[in-house]
């Protein structure tokens, strides 16, 4: 599904009206009736305050007013601002609210309303709001957040901005958000996100010429497309037909980023499995991996790898491998940084890096340019911040979380790569510009090792040949719900990323079956 800023939901809307006819009223009565009709659906009480402001936001909350009213609810329409200030659209919905016996007034304030035992309806503004929220309407949303009641927002929480998820002064706290024709891209971004509540899509009648246009880049993962990369195995399949991945990871008291790589790999479906590791830690690797298999490289006194593995890894790669995954628990030195920039330079098969193998880059920020292959890398916003300043010391964690699709999107435009920005929501990225956000997952995978094990995931699918942003994206979410699945056992407190691996299968099987999945 796509996912739109402010600006292109204006023009979806704008076109739909001026070029293709439909008339604004029309999609103003059909928002206002899906905000009714999920009301009706999820609610058993029987009473609605819709607290509106003078936009058509406003106009869609007394639509749901008037409609519950029809159905025999107790239905009240309190709108902050003078009548007189109404949208030419609100102001014939007001008059229809009105004659349908609705109980409607204009206020000044809404302190003193009576906003007990009802749903109260959040009308206030929509995705268009582009400034900060103060005064009787800041009151208004306060009064909103003290009450008891359940509050159901119309499009957008009102307060957060559709484009970004900030919270532009204050914000209401919805129990649950009713958007119209996309969800927006404030819905998913972080402050924005925990104000949504569940997400309601409604269909009002956009055409769909105009909701899957190729021109809007920013989409949601879901099920449809990584089912596409989780296809039944033929029967005279063997191990070869499913990829091998040879993984560059470890050193000396570290070895458990390494095997939990290693083993989210073999349960996220690749054929073979080699795990590279420094001699130093051979032993204790090898006493912990079954289906594995492994390449002892050369260490130094530190144990981590040294750059004389170089051309051990390139014979392996040249020969063997089918995609590589290099980074989880390398350690950062001048051994591992040129062995690292030896292997992007040389390689042609895909490469995954992850945890150090970024971390060596970041003075380095013209590196990528240099790769003969497709490249994905998976940072966490420090080692983004790290990769963007060019400096291993400075990063800006802030900076990054606050412009994430944006971070991810110009790494990936200037540096010819698939980025994977973990976090929440993590964003996909691709060199052209297309970008999507996962939306499963939780914060119990905020635990060591969490990224190595998706690191395996990624570095399986691209063995096996799925290749490309959806491919990268479908291995995402699929770790995603492995996460949300542990957490259901486990809890988000005490889960930990061995947990995670444990649920692949399952994970596996709930996107391939087609089961409905949280």
């Amino acid at each position: 599904m796509k996912v739109v800023t402010s600006k292109q939901m204006q023009n979806i809307d704008r076109v739909s009206i001026k070029e293709r006819g439909i008339p604004s009223l029309t999609l103003m009565e059909r928002a206002g009736k899906g905000v009714a009709n999920k009301i009706r659906e999820l609610y058993e009480m029987r009473k609605v305050v819709a607290v509106c402001g003078t936009g058509n936001n406003g106009g869609d909350g007394m639509v749901a007013s008037r409609i519950l009213k029809e159905y025999g609810w107790d239905a009240e329409v309190i709108i902050l601002g003078d009548v007189s200030a109404l949208s030419k659209d609100s102001l014939v919905q007001y008059r229809m609210a009105l004659e349908s016996d609705v109980k409607v007034r204009s206020v000044a304030s809404i302190k003193g309303a009576d906003l007990s035992r009802c749903i109260i309806i959040d009308a206030l503004f929509g995705t268009g709001l582009n400034k900060t929220v103060r005064g009787k309407a800041m009151k208004a949303i306060s009064v909103m957040n003290r009450s008891s009641s359940p509050v159901v927002s119309v499009d957008i929480a009102s307060g957060i901005s559709a484009d970004d998820g900030k919270i532009m002064g204050k914000a209401v706290k919805a129990e649950l958000t009713v958007t119209f024709g996309l969800p927006k891209i404030g819905h998913y971004l972080y402050p924005g996100a925990s104000h949504r509540g569940e997400l309601y899509v409604e269909d009002i009648g956009f055409p769909r010429s105009l909701t899957s246009s190729s021109d809007i880049r920013c989409n949601i993962i879901d099920n449809n497309v990584a089912r596409k990369f989780i296809k039944r195995r033929e029967r005279d399949s063997h191990k070869g037909t499913y990829g091998h991945l040879l993984i560059i990871a470890g050193s000396k008291g570290r070895t458990g980023a390494a095997l939990m790589a290693s083993r989210a790999a073999m349960r996220s479906g690749a054929g073979l499995v080699t795990l590279g590791v420094p001699e130093s830690i051979m032993g204790p690797v090898q006493s912990r991996i079954l289906e594995e298999m492994t390449l002892s490289l050369p260490s130094g006194p530190d144990g981590t790898v040294t750059a004389h593995s170089l051309d051990i890894v390139m014979e392996f790669v040249r020969s063997r491998a089918d995609a590589v995954l290099i980074g989880p628990g390398l350690g950062v030195n001048e051994d591992t940084e040129l062995l690292v920039k030896g292997i992007i330079q040389s390689s042609n098969k895909p490469l995954i890096l992850d945890a150090d193998a970024l971390n060596v880059l970041a003075g380095d920020r013209g590196i990528f340019n240099k790769a003969r292959s497709e490249v994905v890398i998976t940072p966490h916003p420090g080692e983004m911040g790290r990769l963007i300043s060019g400096s291993r010391k400075k990063t800006d964690v802030p900076m990054v979380n606050s412009k994430r699709i944006e971070v991810a999107s110009s790494f990936s435009k200037k540096n010819g790569i698939i980025t994977v920005l973990k976090g929440a929501p993590t964003v996909i990225s691709s060199p052209d510009g297309e970008i999507y956000l996962n939306t499963t997952g939780n914060p119990g995978m905020a635990t060591a090792g969490s990224g190595d094990v998706l690191s395996g995931v990624i570095g399986a699918f691209m063995a096996r040949g799925s290749k490309g942003i959806k491919a990268i994206a479908s291995a995402v979410h699929l770790h995603g719900i492995a996460g949300d699945l542990a957490s259901d056992i486990y809890g988000e407190w005490s889960m930990v990323a061995g947990d995670i691996i444990n649920d692949l299968p399952l994970a596996f099987k709930l996107i391939e079956s087609g089961e409905a999945v949280r």
